[in-house]
């Protein structure tokens, strides 16, 4: 039996509503306050796979996972209409974001660093609450560097919307100019870097979100690190970014070490591998190659995170 159905297999007060009964309440309560909303339920499972989808007046499909709402529900079933207002007050955000013009929507555009294993996870994800591989591809990927992808999200109020093909003609976007827009609407938040540490050995922080996702602009901060060589850089979660000099081999071996344990502890951890920054491009460390953001993959899956 997986954690959920043990956790949500509990015996529960007689008066509680099962999944399907809580996910009906929450649903009326949505209509009620979104008169113009459709929502189905998409019952999986377990709670953490099953949601309420909805389609927006602009045609865009939104969805709401239960999990974290149903487990707080059987904590306290007498809460029942706040935990259901509060869920309903970050969809209101979400469908004030669905409002933004296309041009608004393109200033939130973010690109995120995950890794190949990620986009195989995220996947099975997709494929176990209903998805259709032989659909068009829900998110949109290209290699980085070793084990590590980019993909491109609209970073909304309360969610992190991954970017699919079908989302470009939208936002009047050629995929050719996607990269490109991604790093020029995260070279805003270059102010708010901060980067700690000294003796040749440095972390950048940003966010906790978007942290890692700053290596692909260092060659705007390289000159913030002091260090012997072509930097070398692990990114072992998305909210560690962390440097030395590649002529340091002291400083090389503590940050491999110092990766490693962070992988093995993070929650968001993403790779254990090192990388050199050469030419304005990031490199395995043991080898070389240039990032091509256009016209290398497309992964065939996606997920949330």
């Amino acid at each position: 039996m997986g954690f959920w159905s043990t956790l949500f297999g509990k015996r529960r007060h007689a008066a509680t509503m099962d999944l399907e009964e809580f996910a009906t309440a929450f649903s009326e309560k949505i209509q009620a306050r979104h008169p113009g909303i459709d929502p189905r339920l998409e019952i999986g499972r377990d709670p953490a796979l099953s949601r309420i989808v909805w389609t927006h007046s602009n045609g865009m499909t939104m969805s709401r996972f239960l999990g974290n709402a149903y487990q707080a529900y059987l904590r306290q079933p007498d809460r029942f209409g706040q935990i259901a207002d509060a869920q309903l007050a970050s969809m209101t955000d979400v469908i004030a974001a669905a409002d933004r013009t296309p041009e608004q929507r393109r200033a939130f555009i973010l690109p995120i660093i995950r890794t190949h294993a990620w986009a195989g996870t995220s996947r099975r994800q997709l494929q176990a609450i209903g998805h259709d591989p032989g659909e068009s591809e829900p998110f949109i990927i290209h290699p980085l560097a070793g084990d590590l992808i980019v993909t491109y999200i609209e970073d909304r109020p309360d969610s992190m919307h991954f970017l699919a093909p079908s989302d470009l003609d939208e936002l009047a976007i050629e995929e050719s100019g996607l990269h490109a827009l991604a790093l020029d609407n995260l070279s805003r938040w270059l102010p708010q870097l901060r980067i700690v540490g000294g003796g040749g050995r440095f972390g950048a922080r940003l966010d906790h979100d978007y942290d890692a996702s700053m290596v692909l602009l260092l060659e705007h901060w390289r000159g913030r690190i002091d260090v012997i060589g072509d930097p070398v850089v692990a990114i072992p979660a998305r909210d560690e970014l962390l440097l030395c000099g590649g002529s340091d081999g002291e400083a090389v071996r503590s940050l491999a070490a110092l990766a490693n344990s962070i992988v093995e502890q993070s929650p968001y951890h993403l790779s254990r591998q090192l990388f050199v920054w050469r030419d304005g491009a990031l490199h395995p460390l043991d080898r070389t190659g240039p990032f091509d953001p256009i016209g290398r993959t497309r992964a065939e899956g996606a997920a949330v995170s």
